[in-house]
């Protein structure tokens, strides 16, 4: 019996570790922003030179009170939000 446990321990903590939780607050002036959209790419690492993985990339947007949460794989991310500021549009990486 403890073979067993101890086996379904070590799965869930090798499950876990590919597993990771993302969560957010976009704030602009002390206040949310609600329903803002973000594009979230993962960060791919060669032997010299570091590229963002454009080809699969997470469309994701806040809720109203500007907040998101998801459940992603582990590894290194990267998240870029375009806001719009009286029309005009405004990056963050």
């Amino acid at each position: 019996m403890r073979f067993i446990y101890l086996t379904l321990l070590l799965m869930a903590s090798l499950y876990s570790a590919e597993f990771g939780d993302i969560s957010l607050v976009v704030i602009k002036d002390g206040r949310p922003l609600m329903n803002q959209n973000f594009v979230i790419y993962k960060v791919l690492k060669n032997d010299s030179k570091t590229t963002l993985d454009k080809t699969t990339p997470i469309n994701a947007k806040t809720d109203e009170d500007g907040y998101f949460y998801s459940k992603m794989a582990t590894g290194d991310y990267q998240i870029q939000l375009i806001s719009r500021d009286n029309g005009i549009a405004q990056a963050f990486v």
